[in-house]
Formats: structure tokens, C-alpha cells, sequence
């Protein structure tokens, strides 16, 4: 299913979320890096630790390296019944390696002292069914957690379209913080980046 997500710009039949996004306005083009980016991630984390599987609504454990996949809860907001579930992709980072482990997926990151510490960046995906054939599609924001420590949360603007989708009125820090838990992450009042 991952590799699928890539597809391919030429074959309208083998569309993916890449090819997709490809296909739309210049904004949404510029997220391509940070996209591609999170399938790497996740590719490489799966390459090294086994998929969980986690009920619906239930709160991601322990904050350490892996994959969790989750169901939608009934009553869960399924965006017109669209997401079938969701994929939570944590990675370790050690110090002074965060923008060089997700360099588009932080760039937004202007605190040189938040890029100097490690942690752990969770980086969210929902399993969307679109024309009848599920997809994996990263959503627009991921945390760093300083230190693995849920009190200490940095939201983080990986899709910079969102900027422009009015429906955020410029606050995506705040609606971050409210998605956060759909994928079972802790999520406590978020750290201003120093």
C-alpha cells in the first residue's frame, strides 16, 4: 500500500497521494517533499520495528520507535465517513539530528534550540478510502517530543497549504493540537519553541 501511495503521474490508473497532490495547485505541489518524506519515515521505521496494532481511541503507551494502527472508532469525525483508520509513525531522534531526520517535514522549525534537542517525532497518517480504494495519506502536521516527554510537545507544520485553507484561519497550532489525540498521542499545552 505504501509504495502505491507514490504512484505515478503518466498512469491515471496507478494514482497515489504524490501523483495526486502533482496533480493540484502550486501550493499543495510545494508539500511534495514533506509528503514523500513521511512515507520514508515510515518505511524505514517499519524496516525496523514490527506494526502495532492499537484499539481505537486508545492512547499510544509509550512514547518510543514504532508503528501504531489504529481503527476509526464509531462516532469517531470520519470527514463524511472517509477515514477507515489511522497510522501513527514514531521516530527516535537523537541531538541535533531533527532536521536532518525530517528535514521538509520540520522546516517550518525556526528554533535552532528545539532542532538541537532529541526526542521522539510522531508523524500521523489517516487511512483515507477515496473513489472506493484506500489510501495512506500523511496528515499536514507531526510533534517532536522533547526528550519522549508528552509535557514537553512541539506541533509542527509539515504542509504549508494549510496556510492558505481559510477553514484554519491561521491557527493550525490549535487544531493540531485538538487532531493530535485521534492517533492516540498525548497531547498537554504545547511548548512555545525557545
Amino acid at each position: 500500500m505504501l509504495l502505491y501511495e507514490i504512484g505515478s503521474l503518466y498512469e491515471p490508473d496507478r494514482c497515489g497521494v504524490i501523483a495526486a497532490m502533482g496533480r493540484n495547485d502550486p501550493s499543495t505541489q510545494r508539500d511534495i517533499p514533506a509528503a514523500f518524506e513521511a512515507y520514508s519515515l515510515l518505511l524505514n521505521q517499519l524496516d525496523r520495528t514490527e506494526l502495532q496494532n492499537a484499539a481505537p481511541g486508545a492512547p499510544v503507551v509509550d512514547l518510543s520507535p514504532g508503528v501504531h494502527c489504529m481503527p476509526c472508532a464509531d462516532g469517531d469525525d470520519k470527514q463524511a465517513e472517509s477515514v477507515k483508520g489511522r497510522v501513527v509513525c514514531l521516530v527516535g531522534v537523537e541531538a541535533g539530528m531533527l532536521g536532518y531526520a525530517a528535514h521538509w517535514l520540520v522546516d517550518n522549525l525556526r528554533s535552532d534550540t528545539v532542532r538541537r534537542m532529541g526526542g521522539i517525532l510522531a508523524v500521523p497518517f489517516e487511512i483515507r478510502q477515496i473513489d472506493a480504494r484506500d489510501h495512506l495519506v500523511p496528515d499536514w502536521f507531526c510533534i517532536f517530543y522533547q526528550s519522549a516527554n508528552p509535557h514537553l510537545n512541539y506541533p509542527l507544520l509539515s504542509f504549508r497549504s494549510v496556510l492558505t485553507d481559510e477553514r484554519f484561519r491561521g491557527e493550525w497550532t490549535d487544531v493540531a493540537r485538538l487532531r493530535a489525540p485521534l492517533y492516540g498521542l498525548p497531547m498537554h499545552d504545547p511548548m512555545k519553541a525557545p
